[in-house]
């Protein structure tokens, strides 16, 4: 006399069966986006696990349905824009949570789909230790306070190698800033925060995916002194 077994432990991750609408679709104009995969599904940690490039204003709803992720857009989309959606490890089966690493949902408002790329890697500049979570942003304007003032026009962050990798990129050249950003505000607006940036304007090329592709940008963090003056 016993119980069944339940079979195997599930060790593989969901699979997407359909975007609505599709994948790098061109000329987007909805507001909303369905994500269907081929089992039940949860989301974790989206704040952290989802990042949207260009980024909006207003954050778009996020939710898991049953076998389905639904997207809901609060804010007004660009004109002849190429919009990503990276869910990282955000989105996990729902019996053993298993993450589907790596997700990318892309689609252009206009009838182009931007296609370049910029890798590089992050350390701090002390230790040379590899700098990981960072977020890294890629501005068109180069003030110096821009950094501070504006959100950034494309965002990625670093992964457990203290890499990163921009996808989907209109032609042009780029100031780049990697900011060990806590509050999530996508500004740097708190001196406590590591920096870094390159003085040389990036930009951004067609990458072949390989094991052995040089990393073209560098970029070491610190801590930025207090500029206030204390007694």
């Amino acid at each position: 006399v016993g119980y069944p077994t339940g079979g195997e432990v599930d060790k593989n991750p969901p699979k997407v069966l359909a975007f609505e609408p599709e994948n790098e679709s061109k000329n987007f104009s909805s507001n909303k986006l369905i994500i269907q995969f081929d089992e039940y599904i949860q989301l974790k940690d989206i704040d952290n696990q989802v990042l949207i490039s260009p980024p909006f204003e207003q954050k778009p709803e996020i939710q898991a349905k049953g076998k389905s992720v639904h997207i809901n857009i609060n804010d007004t989309l660009r004109p002849n824009t190429t919009y990503l959606f990276q869910f990282k490890n955000a989105v996990v089966d729902n019996n053993e949570g298993n993450p589907l690493p790596s997700l990318d949902y892309v689609f252009s408002t206009g009838n182009v789909l931007d296609s370049l790329s910029i890798k590089g890697s992050v350390s701090d500049a002390f230790t040379q230790k590899v700098d990981e979570e960072i977020y890294v942003f890629l501005y068109s304007d180069f003030s110096d306070s821009i950094v501070a003032n504006s959100k950034p026009v494309y965002v990625t962050k670093t992964d457990k190698e203290g890499r990163f990798k921009f996808k989907y990129i209109a032609q042009g050249k780029y100031k780049i800033i990697a900011l060990k950003d806590d509050d999530k505000s996508l500004t740097y607006n708190n001196v406590s925060e590591k920096i870094a940036f390159s003085t040389n304007p990036i930009i951004p090329q067609y990458i072949v995916d390989s094991c052995d592709t040089i990393l073209a940008v560098k970029l070491n963090t610190f801590v930025q002194e207090s500029g206030v003056q204390r007694i």
